[in-house]
């Protein structure tokens, strides 16, 4: 499926459109190329990040393993359409695998002092276990202490 395509597919996944227009289109994302699965959470297209996020769960992990990063972009925000998804999607993926991610995004939170993102990291982190030894750099795992929003269990 080329890239044009897939944009188009994402633009009919809007929740303002009719039912049998979502499904459609989300029935043809499901035959997405793991290269492109990156595409799915279009930033811009906040009305479609509901259905982006069940074809990226429903595709699993590993094949969604490109769009992990799009995933963990969602915690900036708890109350975004599809965190839900993007958060259960993150968690059955290997630790080993998660954390590198995780570090580049603590890493460029706090260097753009998004201080609420950094909260629905570290909300994460709690949620699935992720210790501070399950980091490769403790220093990045550190930054999670300066996060705006509390969301621990404890």
């Amino acid at each position: 499926m080329k890239e044009e395509e897939i944009i188009k597919l994402i633009e009919d996944l809007d929740w303002n459109l009719p039912e049998k227009t979502q499904y459609e289109a989300m029935r043809k994302l499901m035959k997405i190329d793991e290269e492109s699965c990156h595409l799915l959470v279009q930033k811009m297209k906040k009305n479609t990040w509901l259905n982006a996020t069940r074809i990226i769960m429903d595709l699993g992990y590993p094949f969604n393993r490109k769009a992990l990063p799009s995933l963990i972009w969602l915690l900036q925000d708890l109350n975004w359409p599809g965190v839900t998804n993007a958060f259960e999607s993150l968690k059955i993926v290997d630790k080993k695998a998660i954390t590198p991610l995780l570090e580049k995004c603590i890493k460029e939170a706090f260097e753009g002092e998004d201080f609420m993102w950094l909260g629905g990291i570290k909300y994460f982190v709690e949620e699935a276990e992720i210790a501070e030894e399950d980091f490769e750099n403790k220093g990045i795992f550190d930054l999670l202490s300066c996060a705006d929003c509390d969301y621990s269990s404890d």
